[in-house]
């Protein structure tokens, strides 16, 4: 018990350092390397952080990189150099489940009870047309994955045995005309106490939501840049049940900030504009494990935006050019990664 009061303590301190700035300046930022980019090197487009603190990223080439500052070693897959490893969820210090993307055959989810050693080929998708966008596993081992649509619905894969196997959802939900997700990050699709999140674009921005494991869904436009296939929801995080957050754009514009950021308070039900967006397309957007409301950071190729007030406001704090970003279990740092291998764990720095 006076264990778990002084993490609160701490939590709770920590909270407030991130916190305080939003009465003033927005907070300072330091991006500090996990790895160097190589020109050349992988788009690293999939990020895990372990509950003990450990990084997983993933990405073009079959990259798979496991470590921690300045040690990540690679745990890519082996014999198939051409796939794009697109997101990958981590389970327990051993256990990690990868997802790669592209047209037919190039869609496949891995598995690996070895930290990585090894992967198992636990699913491989059979349809020309489809294409796998993102993978959730939750705490009970229940989880999917989301690909674009197929014959009018969006694909939706199910897991109940923490990616041991995986089957067709119930009901997959249905697409409207031109309406896809995207695999930028891996974060188009969220899972949040019970309830399946899913942002799409193209023709419409969206955000489907299902209250029951996928056997139904209600859909709720967001007012993100759309009409476009290059714009839309690209990423989208839940504190709770209510509170959630969707970034994106057109990343043909990625400069146009208008249309980027948009908030919800009541389970999706209305969505609002960010009053002070973020400086243009962002890819992916994560939120803080605690604080109310917890900090939110979002990425993409113009740079990295925080927002301490649920996605209302959004202020700059770093230029580096980024495309996907998750948070450190205690909060004190989020790791980011990018083009050519770039990884870089961003830390909260005293003004001076």
């Amino acid at each position: 018990m006076r264990a778990l009061r002084r993490t609160l303590r701490s939590s709770a301190l920590l909270a407030c350092s991130w916190v305080a700035s939003a009465c003033g300046s927005p907070p300072v930022v330091v991006a500090r390397p996990l790895t160097a980019a190589v020109a050349g090197g992988p788009s690293l487009r999939g990020l895990a952080v372990a509950p003990s603190g450990e990084v997983w990223a993933s990405g073009s080439q079959a990259t798979i990189l496991r470590g921690r500052a300045g040690a990540l070693e690679r745990r890519g897959l082996p014999d198939v150099a051409d796939l794009d490893v697109r997101d990958l969820h981590v389970i327990d210090a051993r256990t990690i489940v990868a997802l790669t993307s592209g047209p037919g055959a190039l869609s496949r989810i891995y598995r690996s009870d070895d930290a990585g050693e090894r992967w198992a080929l636990v699913h491989e998708n059979r349809v020309e047309e489809g294409f796998y966008d993102a993978l959730e596993i939750g705490a009970d081992g229940r989880g999917f994955v989301l690909g674009d649509p197929v014959d009018g619905r969006f694909v939706l894969l199910q897991t109940d045995d923490y990616g041991r196997s995986f089957r067709e959802a119930p009901s997959a939900p249905a697409a409207l005309p031109g309406e896809h997700a995207f695999a930028a990050s891996g974060t188009c699709l969220a899972v949040k106490d019970g309830v399946v999140w899913i942002g799409t674009g193209g023709a419409v921005a969206r955000a489907l939501r299902s209250d029951d494991g996928g056997r139904s869904w209600t859909a709720r436009e967001v007012p993100l840049a759309q009409g476009r296939d290059s714009a839309g929801v690209f990423s989208l995080a839940f504190a709770d049940a209510r509170r959630g957050i969707a970034v994106g754009g057109d990343y043909l514009d990625p400069a146009q900030a208008a249309g980027v950021a948009a908030w919800t308070d009541d389970g999706g039900e209305r969505w609002h504009l960010a009053r002070r967006p973020p400086g243009g397309y962002r890819s992916a957007v994560a939120l803080a494990p605690f604080g109310s409301p917890p900090a939110a950071i979002a990425v993409g190729p113009g740079g990295v935006d925080m927002s301490l007030d649920a996605g209302r406001t959004w202020s700059p704090v770093s230029r580096l050019a980024l495309h996907v970003a998750s948070w450190e279990p205690d909060g004190r740092a989020a790791v980011a990664a990018g083009a050519d291998g770039l990884v870089v764990r961003l830390e909260l720095a005293e003004r001076r």
